[in-house]
């Protein structure tokens, strides 16, 4: 089975749109969270995270431009981005932002015997999915002591993660730590992918890296999580930025500020 594996979507229908038509065929659908804040598309974008269905989990921003949390802690481009996206979005996608569940969130990976049957198994058979880190959904996982104490206390032996938009992620077996990140050859446009093949006995964080673009070196990049009877096998996609430039928020941005929503 697959995987389809969805992060920081960030209001970028274009990157969407373009990382969904790169996407090989896939069973189910996990969405990692911040699915609006900073791009143009808030409402279009929720109403096509909608229509993909499968398993979330909230984001920051998702609590941010929904009233769900203060704004105290966001960069100046980032809450002016949330209150234009409260204002914008309408009554319906609001509050679907709102209900979206708070990581972690079990899913699992092994097909149902039957259809009357759901999806079951394990803690062995499936991810924990998460925003930021299993033990706060607002945490940036961003190095290898960052990731340490959740893969210490884990059951699980896959975590997806999202939050800080970098793609790769840790690894811990028996008392090794490494540090996973994909390499590429570069090429501008053609769908580029990294394939890890995951340990039986390694716990693993990993982070499809973000579905937006903010910036023209980034990348638009999704994850396929495919599970065999033994094994799992990540691959993530990514796409240069020639496929998914952010548009402008229509209204609310202050005079002298550029399109992307930067100074």
């Amino acid at each position: 089975m697959r995987i389809l594996v969805l992060s920081d979507i960030h209001s970028n229908l274009e990157a969407l749109n373009a990382c969904l038509e790169a996407a090989p065929a896939h069973d189910k659908v996990a969405n990692l969270g911040d699915i609006v804040g900073y791009g143009g598309s808030p409402n279009e974008v929720t109403v096509l995270a909608r229509k993909l269905g499968g398993m979330l989990v909230r984001g920051n921003h998702d609590r941010a431009c929904t009233g769900l949390m203060s704004m105290d802690d966001f960069n100046p481009v980032a809450a002016i981005a949330a209150l234009w996206t409260m204002q914008s979005l309408t009554p319906e996608n609001l509050q679907w932002l709102k209900l979206m569940p708070r990581g972690p969130l079990f899913l699992p990976l092994r097909y149902p015997h039957n259809q009357e049957e759901t999806w079951a198994g394990t803690e062995q058979d499936g991810v924990q999915l998460v925003h930021g880190s299993p033990l706060d959904e607002d945490e940036y996982v961003l190095v290898l002591r960052d990731a340490q104490e959740s893969l210490l206390r884990s059951n699980y032996p896959l975590t997806f993660f999202g939050h800080t938009h970098i793609q790769g992620g840790f690894a811990y077996d028996n008392d090794r730590w490494e540090t996973l990140r994909p390499l590429y050859k570069g090429s501008a446009d053609e769908v580029e992918s990294w394939v890890l093949d995951l340990g039986s006995q390694a716990k693993y964080m990993i982070n499809p890296g973000s579905t937006a673009i903010r910036g023209p070196h980034s990348a638009s990049s999704i994850l396929i999580a495919t599970r065999s009877p033994s094994t799992v096998c990540l691959t993530i996609f990514r796409k240069r930025s020639s496929i998914s430039s952010l548009r402008a928020c229509r209204s609310g941005w202050p005079p002298g500020w550029r399109k992307d929503g930067s100074q």
